[in-house]
């Protein structure tokens, strides 16, 4: 529900910005489930809080892939499960995505809220840029 509380506050800021004439800006979410070391690094001089761990790499590279996706907010296979039966009715398999550093491709899905809705300037931005071959997501 914060995920979804941020994206929709940010929605509101782009409304706010698009009345004004100025760019939207365009959040991206990975959620991912799992063990997670958090607590403050470093030496007595420089502390720094931070999470730590196989599931916060996976959700911050779930959250890489939202560029290349229509959906702002990505989650794994294993959140999904972690659900159950909540928000069923708006979860959209996004499909196996290939995560960089991991051999075997993730399950993601997403909420059919989160889709992102490209303003009419960002459309005629993107089909003035020359056609470019992808790049292979790593």
């Amino acid at each position: 529900e914060g995920a979804l509380d941020v994206l929709e506050r940010t929605a509101a800021l782009n409304r706010r910005r698009a009345a004004t004439g100025e760019a939207p800006f365009r959040l991206g979410i990975g959620i991912h489930s799992g063990p997670a070391m958090l607590g403050n690094v470093g030496a007595a001089e420089r502390l720094e809080y931070t999470a730590i761990g196989d599931a916060i790499n996976t959700a911050s590279r779930l959250e890489g892939l939202t560029k290349d996706q229509p959906y702002q907010l990505l989650l794994s296979v294993v959140t999904r499960e972690r659900l159950g039966d909540a928000w069923s009715d708006d979860l959209v398999p996004v499909g196996a995505l290939t995560l960089r550093g991991r051999r075997q491709p993730l399950v993601a899905f997403s909420l059919r809220r989160t889709r992102w809705e490209p303003t009419p300037d960002e459309t005629e931005r993107e089909a003035a840029r020359p056609d470019e071959e992808p790049e292979p997501v790593a």
